[in-house]
């Protein structure tokens, strides 16, 4: 009886015994912390009602897709064979049944500690021009940055690679706008 391969599960071989899930995907992660900082300031002149203000998020979240740390093993009939027998007489489904591993590996997957923030800022004026009309007028400029990686572990997309659509050898900037056909 040959060897029997086991991937995140238990495979007796020709036997069609199986124990576990190979498919299965663990998923960790950390509770989401955000933290957030917000300040407005309102300032009233004359007429006018100005306010200005500022808010900034920042959150964090550790990540762990585990895909294989249930380990691989190898089971032999090596070790259930007959002493001084020349010939396989051992058994894949006994080996495995008193615990006797061949060779076993695990594989973790590393730690993925992502972050991500937002900034926002805004002014914004109340002119009270009558008792009976007011013209609101602001601005507000915000951003959300782009989610990043500690340790600078995540894939992006660099906008000064070489474009393979272009199929050239020297660097192209891929922030330019070219046409072709």
């Amino acid at each position: 009886m040959p060897a029997g391969f086991v991937a995140g599960n238990v495979t007796i071989p020709n036997t069609g015994a199986a124990l576990g899930n190979p498919t299965a995907v663990y998923r960790f992660q950390t509770p989401i912390i955000d933290q957030q900082f917000l300040e407005s300031l309102s300032w009233f002149h004359g007429r006018h009602a100005f306010k200005f203000g500022v808010e900034y998020r920042a959150g964090a979240n550790d990540e762990i897709r585990d895909r294989g740390s249930a380990g691989n093993f190898t089971v032999s009939p090596l070790i259930t064979d007959l002493p001084g027998s020349s010939s396989t007489t051992g058994n894949s489904l006994a080996s495995f049944l008193l615990g006797e591993v061949n060779a076993a590996s695990v594989q973790v997957s590393d730690k993925i500690p992502s972050r991500a923030s937002y900034l926002a800022l805004y002014l914004q004026d109340d002119w009270r021009i009558s008792d009976r009309f007011t013209v609101n007028a602001g601005l507000r400029w915000e951003v959300e940055y782009p989610r990043r990686v500690n340790g600078n572990k995540m894939n992006s997309f660099d906008a000064t690679a070489i474009n393979p659509v272009l199929r050239h050898s020297r660097r192209r900037d891929l922030r330019r706008s070219q046409r072709h056909s």
